[in-house]
């Protein structure tokens, strides 16, 4: 009877075992961006906002009371697909926050000359709205993607910021993304409470792209052109 009895626990402690081992492989399936563990490149700043896969932060910016807002995130798609909905402007309404309306706008400068692409939009921070003109310069190295851009004119005093792709060191079907933005919108609008709104749309704005990159639309495509 002893020996029955410790033949079923050896064999209810595999199945335990067999079953705790494919609960955690089908957890890591589930949540491939998760294992990659994320960090700035430096310590400065402040972290205000921490989740499932994402970091946010809180930078001086020399010479201006606003501060620059910082993010790093990982998004389950390749880097390529991942940039597509990041140059999407023009479907920016459908998907990013805050954005209202986009529109492509002649550059002044003919083709080949102009090095980047111009486009108007339209935003709402909190209350106010604000009608705005920036140039987008994208680059690519090997496997990492850039959007940079930068203000012309409008109703901030100030707007530009970055995009940065590349996959991640533990799998290349995640992508790493670093947003850089810094923001002074002007309108007498406190530092304090402009800060706050700008990092405070960026989880919903993360999210919003992890949602989109799912989009059939940019599976089968190459790099678009802004």
């Amino acid at each position: 009877m002893n020996l029955i009895r410790k033949e079923y626990k050896m064999v209810k402690n595999d199945r335990t075992s067999f079953v705790l081992v494919i609960l955690v492989f089908l957890s890591l399936c589930s949540h491939p961006a998760s294992a990659q563990t994320l960090s700035f490149a430096d310590e400065t700043g402040e972290v205000v906002k921490e989740g499932e896969g994402f970091l946010i932060r809180l930078i001086d910016t020399p010479g201006s009371k606003f501060k620059t807002v910082e993010a790093l995130f990982t998004v389950d798609a390749l880097p390529e697909i991942c940039f597509q909905v990041i140059t999407d402007v023009e479907h920016y309404p459908q998907f990013m926050p805050n954005v209202i309306e986009t529109r492509r706008i002649p550059e002044p400068l003919p083709q080949p000359l102009a090095t980047f692409k111009r486009y108007e939009y339209v935003a709402k921070l909190a209350i106010f709205r604000y009608d705005y003109i920036l140039d987008l310069h994208v680059t690519q190295q090997e496997n990492q993607y850039q959007l940079h851009w930068e203000y012309v004119e409008g109703d901030f005093r100030d707007n530009n910021g970055v995009w940065t792709i590349k996959p991640s060191n533990t799998d290349e079907q995640v992508a790493i993304v670093h947003f850089k933005i810094f923001i002074d919108p002007g309108r007498f609008v406190p530092s304090r409470i402009a800060n706050s709104l700008i990092y405070e749309s960026v989880p919903s704005m993360i999210e919003s792209i992890r949602n989109r990159v799912q989009d059939e639309r940019y599976q089968y495509t190459t790099i678009v052109d802004l």
